[in-house]
């Protein structure tokens, strides 16, 4: 692929495990969507306790977002503060050792 591509990762926050990710050359809801769902899908987690936490982009806070993380049941969705990076530190440090590592 040449170009620019975007890639959507799943990533837990306590153990820093790489979940899953979604990956396209737009940053669509549908893409979105397809990270948390092949996360779910690999873990197989108990949602009713699980917890994300997005950045404030338009794509999670999407309806059809919205609608799948309720129809998967997932207790909570968090947005981080706008502007604010380090609430999302440990995907922020996955991203820079993934573009120093692979890219």
């Amino acid at each position: 692929m040449d170009g620019w591509g975007y890639s959507f990762n799943v990533v837990a926050c306590f153990t820093r495990k790489w979940i899953s990710y979604a990956f396209d050359t737009n940053t669509t809801r549908h893409v979105a969507i397809d990270s948390i769902t092949n996360a779910v899908a690999a873990e197989k987690p108990d949602c009713s306790r699980l917890r994300i936490r997005t950045d404030n982009g338009n794509q999670y806070a999407s309806h059809d977002f919205r609608k799948v993380v309720q129809i998967l049941g997932i207790s909570k969705h968090e947005f981080i503060w706008k502007n604010t990076p380090e609430q999302n530190e440990h995907v922020e440090s996955f991203h820079k050792t993934l573009k120093k590592e692979y890219m």
